[in-house]
């Protein structure tokens, strides 16, 4: 995503910069900013608590680990890491920063066609690195089966919200 953000936002007069979740340091002065938005990446407690200035605010909105994990479990897949509301808040909590809010959520979505799983795997190669519809097509047959009878079948999405203030 980095090759498309740059070619969009650098016209407009906006800097990207990689980070690379093995880089411990940001390339930002500490205290450089008064906000810090963060969707379904990996972030640093203590370097977002760095480069945050006092009275400054960190949002982050993440996939927890319940995510699809039914869907996941058809496939072989389990998840051995815990991340959820319940293990950032405390991290964050850690750095110095108090938080203002905490949400959490699990809604169902359904699934109506084994193709859209096939699709829905290949756009996010990280859930099973070596997906394909030959290794896997017993599975999508098993799938798509079920939905034959059932018309859909159901997946869980885990989101989580927190909102934390630097408050030194």
């Amino acid at each position: 995503n980095v090759p498309i953000a740059r070619a969009r936002l650098e016209p407009l007069g906006v800097q990207v910069f990689a980070i690379e979740e093995d880089d411990p340091q940001l390339p930002f002065a500490d205290g450089q900013f008064e906000l810090v938005i963060n969707r379904h990446e990996y972030y640093d407690p203590a370097e977002v608590a760095r480069i945050l200035a006092p009275g400054g605010e960190f949002i982050t909105q993440q996939v927890g680990d319940q995510n699809d994990s039914d869907l996941l479990a058809l496939f072989g897949v389990v998840r051995d890491e815990a991340f959820n509301l319940e293990t950032a808040a405390p991290e964050l909590a850690a750095a110095g920063l108090a938080l203002t809010t905490r949400r959490e959520c699990l809604t169902v979505t359904r699934i109506f066609d084994a193709g859209a799983v096939v699709y829905y795997f290949k756009a996010l190669p990280w859930e099973i690195p070596d997906f394909s519809v030959e290794r896997f097509f017993s599975v999508l047959a098993a799938i798509q089966e079920k939905i034959d009878e059932f018309g859909y079948i159901e997946t869980i999405q885990h989101r989580f919200l927190i909102a934390a203030k630097k408050i030194n």
